[in-house]
């Protein structure tokens, strides 16, 4: 980012000049006020969204002010942000006034969409980079392990990599043209000695004219890696949420006891099968968890159920877990609120206005609420309090039972968790929903054993301790009833 205009401090006050590009019509605009306002000033501006960048612009002072802020959330959607940012990165790299420990002081979260589509050179060098991030998404169940590549500094696991064992640890070369061109043509560019072919392709908008493949213009690119058994510390010592596709860390051949995850709190991920989730107990830190069981696996209910029932049982030996999040509801299992555990219709609700008229409230069973859906009985926390559904399709009817239940998973709101940016007034956090979800299963579960006599804090698991209803699911059929006959 350029410069903009000069600021003169004097004892108490700040002066600011800014010089429009066009200096046959300069000006001046001056103002006088304390210096540690004016700063609190714009870093409060820096709050807004979208992010004022074109403050940076107003000068050198004030960019320094508020380049921490526009580089502390980093969110790439597409191709041509990411590489954007990589030349603004590799400038800087290659700057006598400023270098990539900017990037790596003030850059915390790091997401990337399906869309930003990284090349290996990209992800290897700003990965290198960026040693205070505190989360990390990588929403791709292909180039996701490029993010696993420099978070695990283990490149051994992508393509076009060659390993050397020198005896201290693994090196890894990336024999890539167009990055060791870059680095040619930038030194030539700061000697002054760039032709016209190499100052056409440096300059504003370039990118699009990466040179072909040419043995002439081929160097290597090293990174460092180190073996799995090495006591060297994590680098990336801030880690503390991660989103992820299990099939990136099956390709990479990791899985979750690997030191990456050791420290994360969050964790987020895409499920995939043949791979070992028992390793999930070894995350010792971990206490909230989000798992996709829909977008890269295309499970029959059954099977989903059984993934399910596995993961719970490994949650089981997590006792530090506050939160389970199955985002695995969408348009062809959202009947699951009207059946019971044959899949008998339970409770019509989603019948015409008509028959409620009719009929009040359709209760065709007398099953207690341990007979409900599988479904049912996740969402009113009956196989394990910390667990709540998530919505992927936004096809669930107003009058669904259990709506209030789940937590909403559809997109763009599910990339907002990890869009630190967003600020709280506009979306919620999953992990915050699901906890007052759970928290108020909780309380109103307390309340109804209270009022039938039993001990509030036993757990109703064995038949003698029961009480009917103490999940809720009768009060949900009833509140509906009432919300479609009063409207």
């Amino acid at each position: 980012m350029s410069d903009a205009g000069d600021i003169f401090l004097t004892e108490s006050t700040w002066e600011m000049e800014s010089q429009p590009v066009n200096t046959t019509n300069e000006w001046t605009r001056s103002r006088s006020i304390p210096l540690d306002i004016a700063r609190l000033i714009f870093e409060k501006v820096m709050e807004d969204t979208p992010i004022p960048v074109h403050l940076a612009l107003v000068s050198r002072q004030v960019q320094h002010w508020v380049e921490p802020f526009i580089y502390r959330h980093l969110v790439f959607c597409n191709s041509i942000s990411l590489r954007l940012f990589y030349r603004t990165f590799r400038e800087r790299r290659h700057s006598h006034t400023k270098t990539t420990s900017f990037f790596a002081e003030h850059v915390k979260t790091l997401h990337l969409l399906s869309g930003a589509a990284p090349r290996v050179e990209q992800m290897v060098a700003i990965g290198r980079g960026l040693k205070s991030l505190r989360a990390v998404a990588g929403w791709d169940s292909s180039w996701g392990r490029l993010i696993l590549g420099f978070l695990a500094d283990d490149c051994s696991g992508l393509q076009g990599v060659r390993v050397v064992d020198t005896g201290k640890g693994l090196r890894y070369t990336v024999r890539n043209e167009r990055e060791a061109w870059r680095d040619q043509a930038e030194k030539r560019r700061r000697a002054g000695t760039e032709d016209n072919l190499l100052r056409g392709w440096i300059g504003p908008g370039a990118g699009d004219e990466d040179p072909q493949e040419d043995d002439s213009i081929s160097n290597q690119v090293s990174c460092w890696g180190r073996k799995e058994a090495s006591e060297d510390p994590f680098p990336y010592k801030d880690l503390s949420r991660f989103s992820i596709s299990a099939y990136a860390l099956r390709v990479f051949r990791i899985n979750l006891a690997h030191r990456v995850f050791r420290d994360l709190t969050h964790l987020d991920i895409y499920y995939c099968l043949l791979f070992d989730w028992s390793t999930l107990t070894s995350m010792r830190r971990l206490t909230h968890l989000a798992v996709d069981m829909l977008t890269h696996v295309d499970l029959p209910f059954t099977e989903m159920k059984h993934a399910m029932e596995e993961l719970c049982n490994h949650c089981r030996a997590m006792p530090q877990l506050k939160v389970i999040i199955f985002a695995c509801i969408n348009w062809w299992n959202r009947n699951f609120d009207i059946l019971d555990d044959e899949d008998e219709v339970v409770a019509p609700i989603n019948f015409s206005t008509e028959d409620w008229d009719r009929s009040g409230p359709l209760i065709t069973t007398t099953n207690d609420e341990h007979h409900l859906h599988y479904l049912t009985q996740l969402c009113l926390g009956m196989r394990d309090p910390r667990v709540v559904l998530g919505i992927i399709s936004d096809t669930l009817p107003n009058s669904h039972l259990m709506k209030e239940y789940m937590v909403d998973f559809i997109w763009p709101k599910n990339s907002y968790d990890w869009d630190f940016s967003v600020p709280d007034h506009v979306h919620r956090e999953s992990w915050d929903v699901a906890e007052d979800i759970i928290e108020k299963r909780k309380k109103d579960r307390i309340e109804r054993r209270r009022k039938a006599g039993k001990d509030p804090y036993v757990d109703g698991d064995e038949e003698s301790q029961r009480v009917d209803g103490e999940f809720g699911f009768w009060e949900a059929v009833q509140r509906r009833w009432y919300d479609v006959h009063s409207s």
